[in-house]
């Protein structure tokens, strides 16, 4: 079994990193909203799904709001429910869609995180091995005579 054997400092990097990460995907995690419309989300959609869209002039047109805060007009002669083919297949689309930018944003925050904890923890390593260069670890062995000349002594003691 290995063992593993960390300093404090290490204990600390590791600790504000697990932080720094699930701060990070919290921090960019995309929800339904931030999916914008694009009128080629229309273009993807059934033939079914396309002949219940009413045109933009229509006043009489059922709006709805959709999970990603588009409003699809839809033509007053259609049942709207919940199975509805162009509410189903749109809300699909915006869910793959969500999906994918999910995917994506967890993607770049791991290597966010990758890149800034590896620095952090260079720079501490860093940090450690200029301070031990410092260090010394020299022991001076002063070996002193008396002589009969007491200011002597104590320029040697003083130097």
């Amino acid at each position: 079994m290995l063992k593993v054997s960390l300093n404090g400092w290490q204990r600390l990097w590791v600790v504000f990193s697990g932080f720094f990460l699930v701060s990070l995907v919290v921090a960019n995690f995309p929800n339904a909203e931030s999916i914008h419309h694009d009128d080629s989300y229309y273009e993807r959609l059934s033939p079914e799904a396309k002949a219940q869209i009413a045109p933009e002039d229509d006043i009489d047109a059922q709006r709805i709001r959709m999970p990603n805060k588009h409003v699809i007009m839809v033509r007053k002669d259609v049942k709207v429910g919940r199975l509805t083919p162009l509410l189903v297949e749109y809300a699909s689309l915006i869910d793959r869609l969500l999906l994918k930018s999910r995917i994506q944003s967890v993607g770049v925050s791991v290597g966010i995180w990758i890149a800034v904890s590896t620095s952090i923890y260079c720079v501490g390593f860093l940090i450690g091995w200029i301070r031990r260069g410092f260090k010394t670890n020299k022991t001076y062995n002063l070996s002193l005579s008396i002589h009969a000349n007491s200011s002597l002594v104590f320029i040697l003691l003083n130097s």
